[in-house]
């Protein structure tokens, strides 16, 4: 009986654990159908996820069967990846800005901003001044016609925050700085390590941001 009552105590403690293993393993399908990372970069990020949850038995019971199932799985291809893309763009992030070279756009400017690569390397300025004169061929530039150039595009809340948690801006975030700060906020909030009574929140809202700059960080490297 007293081996019986360990054994349900320990499961109780890890309950939360494999929930979250769950929710990543979850967030690598959603990636593997609709983000262009590459399979090994998606696997090698759960696979850290995983061992960093504190669930015992991360490897046997998600990651080895995850392996197991891309292996005979087949990702969608490049243009239905990045439709669906567009899609949950449109459906999660609205009118939330994309930053590109220091200017904040909706995600729907952004796919049309992409079609001029010489933006690529345009400075704050010139690039202001690119958006209006997209005003005459796009609707969706209009606002950059009725701005002067002086104004400022404010960046939406939840990458702010985002920034805010691991401080760094879009001036000095880097993959390096960007993992480093990652490392450093998920071992102090992990739940083994940290008993207080919002450390499972915070975890998850660590997790969530750096996913958040990721995202950032392609959109820069664009």
């Amino acid at each position: 009986m007293a081996r019986e009552r360990v054994e349900e105590e320990r499961r109780r403690q890890e309950a939360p654990r494999r929930r979250q293993c769950e929710e990543y393993v979850q967030n690598f399908w959603y990636d593997f159908r609709g983000s262009d990372e590459p399979t090994e970069v998606l696997l090698s990020r759960l696979k850290f996820l995983l061992s960093s949850s504190g669930y015992s038995n991360w490897e046997n019971e998600f990651y080895n069967q995850v392996v197991a199932q891309v292996k005979t799985t087949q990702r969608p291809s490049s243009s239905k990846r990045q439709q669906r893309t567009n899609q949950n763009d449109e459906a999660n992030f609205g009118d939330m800005g994309i930053n590109f070279n220091g200017v904040f756009f909706t995600p729907q400017q952004y796919r049309i901003l992409c079609q001029y690569p010489q933006t690529k390397t345009m400075a704050y300025q010139e690039l202001i001044s690119f958006c209006q004169k997209l005003a005459d061929k796009y609707a969706e530039f209009a606002n950059f016609k009725q701005q002067t150039s002086t104004q400022t595009h404010f960046v939406g809340d939840i990458i702010r925050e985002a920034y805010n948690l691991f401080g760094l801006s879009y001036e000095n975030i880097t993959e390096e700085s960007l993992k480093k700060a990652y490392r450093k906020l998920a071992m102090k909030y992990h739940p083994d390590k940290n008993k207080s009574s919002n450390a499972a929140e915070m975890f998850n809202k660590v997790q969530k941001a750096y996913e958040t700059l990721q995202r950032e960080l392609q959109c820069k490297a664009a």
